[in-house]
């Protein structure tokens, strides 16, 4: 178990895994910051706005 905690916490060090549910994320367009994939769908939805970046989180 403590393996595959590691591995998991090394993922997510090198970017090579992402929560979609609790990520941040940032529209392009206006700047907002978002969090998760259902708040950039939203945010989507009520703006039109699609171009958004996920901000790395250290």
């Amino acid at each position: 178990l403590l393996e595959a905690q590691d591995l998991a916490t090394q993922a997510r060090e090198e970017w090579r895994f992402t929560d979609l549910a609790t990520f941040t994320l940032i529209c392009r367009q206006c700047q907002m910051p978002l969090t998760g994939q259902s708040g950039a769908q939203q945010h989507a939805k009520e703006t039109g706005h699609t171009n958004f970046s996920e901000i790395p989180t250290t």
